[in-house]
């Protein structure tokens, strides 16, 4: 074969594989599909696009209708010659005068008969008036009292002099000095316990207050004493009585007693640390002062002794004299 038929042949086998095939459309062109309606190259139908845009406007036209349902269901539930509108439009007004004589008249003298000035600002009667009475007035309000049962005045405590002992004037010198915090709650932790110290000058040791002694005890070990409870956990008195807390500790050691719920002991405090006799018993004297009621929580612990004592005084207020009938 010469030259020039060899490039022709080639410029042919070009050309048909540069024609498309009628089995394998080209991009972009449509073929009949089984039911005869035209497709795309994709095999995706023209009728879906057509489909989705009828959801979109069917989405719009139901939202437009509960719009339009919405206000006519308000037109009909509060027309304008409803007395609720008229009210409204009342209120509206009111405040409209209010603000105009606030501006232009005297702010000594009420925009309306019967108003109220509260905190500088006038305000009808119905602004302050109880709730579900308004026609209750201010002055009756005012001398209303709460009906029904009530717990009763449990009282203050009672106040002491700052010097009335040395229990007393510990804890004043820290109030003055703020350098003892340890003196004033109990939740702050005192220095650690030195029993060499304590033996030396145990009378130190007891005229200093220090309610966080309650929780430093002694670890739980061979040789440990646990502190014992004598007298009963729990007791009821009348508030102004006095009950007794007894306990058995290491003898000759110190105990605190602290009530975080008032109360005083013989020390007139809330707290106090006495020491054990030779058989270890330790007591003090509780009084229910007024201020106290329902039960009042009371710890005792020992530096030298593992766990806690707990008793609770139940106070009740005392009963008044009878009613006298007429």
């Amino acid at each position: 074969m010469s030259r020039p038929r060899r490039s022709q042949a080639r410029r042919a086998s070009r050309r048909r594989r540069k024609r498309p095939s009628p089995e394998t459309p080209s991009p972009g062109t449509k073929s009949p599909s089984a039911d005869g309606s035209p497709s795309d190259n994709n095999g995706a139908a023209p009728t879906r696009d057509s489909a989705r845009g009828g959801n979109v406007k069917l989405v719009l036209l139901l939202g437009v209708l509960g719009l339009l349902g919405v206000g006519i269901y308000y037109a009909l539930q509060f027309p304008s010659g409803t007395p609720r509108a008229q009210q409204a439009a009342g209120e509206s007004s009111e405040a409209t005068g209010e603000n105009a004589n606030s501006v232009t008249g005297d702010p000594d003298q009420p925009p309306r008969e019967g108003w109220v000035k509260v905190g500088g600002v006038w305000r009808p009667p119905t602004d302050i008036a109880p709730h579900g009475d308004p026609d209750h007035s201010v002055a009756d309000a005012r001398d209303s009292k709460p009906s029904g049962p009530t717990l009763g005045d449990p009282g203050r405590s009672p106040l002491h002099p700052l010097d009335e002992n040395p229990h007393v004037r510990s804890v004043a010198a820290a109030l003055r000095s703020g350098r003892h915090p340890e003196r004033l709650s109990s939740f702050i932790q005192p220095k650690p316990f030195d029993k060499e110290a304590f033996l030396q000058d145990p009378q130190s040791y007891l005229e200093t207050i220090e309610p966080g002694r309650v929780y430093q005890s002694a670890q739980p070990g061979e040789g440990v004493r646990r502190i014992r409870r004598l007298s009963p956990r729990y007791q009821r008195v009348i508030q102004g009585e006095t009950v007794t807390f007894r306990v058995q500790i290491e003898p000759g050691m110190p105990v605190t007693f602290h009530s975080a719920r008032l109360g005083q002991f013989e020390n007139k405090l809330s707290t106090q640390t006495v020491r054990a006799d030779d058989q270890g018993i330790a007591e003090v004297q509780f009084t229910a002062t007024p201020g106290t009621r329902g039960d009042i929580d009371v710890l005792a612990a020992s530096p030298t002794s593992s766990h806690q004592a707990r008793f609770v005084v139940h106070v009740e207020l005392p009963k008044g004299p009878p009613k006298v009938a007429d």
